[in-house]
């Protein structure tokens, strides 16, 4: 029964659809175009007008996302910069405040465990240094030595390199004895006088006592 209906249906649509049209169709003449170079000159022409339009609105486009986005992402990150380092530093600063608070709490509560905790340190250094004395006897006249000879060429090869500065460091020495024996003077005017008294006083006192000890008149 429902073949015998799909059978019928699909004949009833197939005999509508082709009794509105005229078959076989008639001769249709399909226009044609001619193309020519004015015409795809123009074609042309339009096309690449519509390139160059599309690309100045990209670019202008381009301009305005670059001064969107870059414009304030590098005053973000200039200023970012400046929040992360002022940041950074209040951070470290209230990390030595604290430091420093818990210091000074620690001291005024364990002073003398602080005391004897130092002084052991000393002792054990004290220790250590004489103990390496003792495996090295040589160590400390090595370093010495070497300090010596360091200094000792270091000074040669800056003469060297500097040959008037001997005579530079020898003048800047005496100006700077001179101008300090002329401040003296000036702020004590009569100490020198005073000091030269003494001394003869002293030497006097002394040659007195060393007669007398010797029995000398």
């Amino acid at each position: 029964m429902k073949k015998k209906f799909f059978l019928i249906f699909l004949f009833s649509v197939s005999f509508i659809l082709f009794c509105g049209y005229d078959w076989p169709p008639k001769p249709y003449d399909m226009p044609k175009t001619l193309l020519t170079t004015e015409l795809v000159g123009s074609y042309l022409g339009g096309l690449f007008n519509s390139i160059r339009a599309i690309g100045n609105m990209g670019f202008i486009i381009s301009m305005v996302l670059a001064a969107v986005f870059i414009i304030p992402v590098f005053v973000r990150k200039v200023y970012l910069k400046d929040f992360l380092e002022q940041q950074a530093i209040n951070k470290a600063v209230s990390k030595n405040d604290f430091s420093r608070s818990v210091r000074a709490a620690d001291r005024a509560k364990n002073r003398e465990a602080i005391i004897d905790d130092r002084v052991a340190e000393m002792e054990i250094n004290s220790e250590v240094r004489k103990k390496f004395r003792a495996l090295h006897p040589e160590a400390d006249l090595e370093e010495r030595l070497y300090q010596r000879q360091l200094s000792y060429s270091a000074e040669l090869r800056f003469t060297e390199e500097n040959p008037g500065a001997d005579v530079e460091r020898a003048l800047y020495r005496r100006e700077v004895a001179f101008n300090a024996d002329e401040e003296y003077r000036f702020k004590h005017p009569g100490r020198d006088v005073e000091q030269a008294v003494d001394r003869m006083e002293v030497r006097a006192k002394a040659t007195q006592e060393y007669r007398r000890r010797h029995g000398l008149k």
